[in-house]
């Protein structure tokens, strides 16, 4: 997953790269995930709650 911190301010622009855990074999066909991503920026640095919803295709 990739996230960016479009701050508005043109001099201070922040892009982070995080690994998501894939689905297990033993999972449902629907799980959801939740981490802290911190994205490092020149001007501020900010953490995110990141949620997501991995379904297996069929």
């Amino acid at each position: 997953m990739t996230i960016e911190d479009p701050d508005g301010i043109p001099v201070a622009h922040g892009v982070t790269s995080w690994p998501l855990n894939g689905m297990q074999p033993g999972e449902p066909a629907e799980v959801k995930r939740i981490t802290k991503v911190t994205v490092f920026d020149g001007w501020k640095d900010g953490t995110y709650s990141v949620v997501c919803t991995l379904t297996r295709d069929a």
